[in-house]
């Protein structure tokens, strides 16, 4: 079983928040996650030895000097690097209806996240 977790916020702090999460959701499913984070996160440079992440996978969007997702044809680009490693569960941090569409054409089965158009009460405790 392959799971791709999006985490799209921004720094480090974000991502780390987030870790007690990602462990969680490899022991209950028994293997290791992809993520998805953007650059800024360095999740690539202090991520890279634990066991339960397989993968780190960089959301290409910084306006400055690599925006390779971003905008539409930057989702095509995102949906066709996401098909290639062929996830079969998904889980998006947040309620972003974008990321829910890019799962879709994705061909991912299983697509967990915060509920769309819903902006209040959706902090983790």
């Amino acid at each position: 079983m392959k799971i791709l977790v999006i985490q799209n916020r921004m720094g480090i702090g974000d991502t780390v928040i987030f870790l007690p999460f990602i462990k969680a959701l490899s022991k209950k499913f028994n293997t290791p996650i992809s993520l998805l984070v953007k650059e800024s996160s360095k999740a690539d440079q202090f991520l890279y030895q634990t066991n339960y992440i397989d993968e780190i996978l960089l959301l290409e969007r910084e306006k400055k000097t690599n925006n390779r997702h971003n905008g539409f044809l930057g989702s095509i680009n995102l949906i066709k690097d996401i098909k290639k490693h062929k996830f079969d569960k998904i889980i998006i941090f947040n309620s972003s209806f974008r990321f829910h569409l890019i799962a879709k054409f994705s061909n991912i089965p299983e697509i967990y996240q915060y509920p769309l158009f819903q902006k209040k009460n959706i902090n983790i405790l």
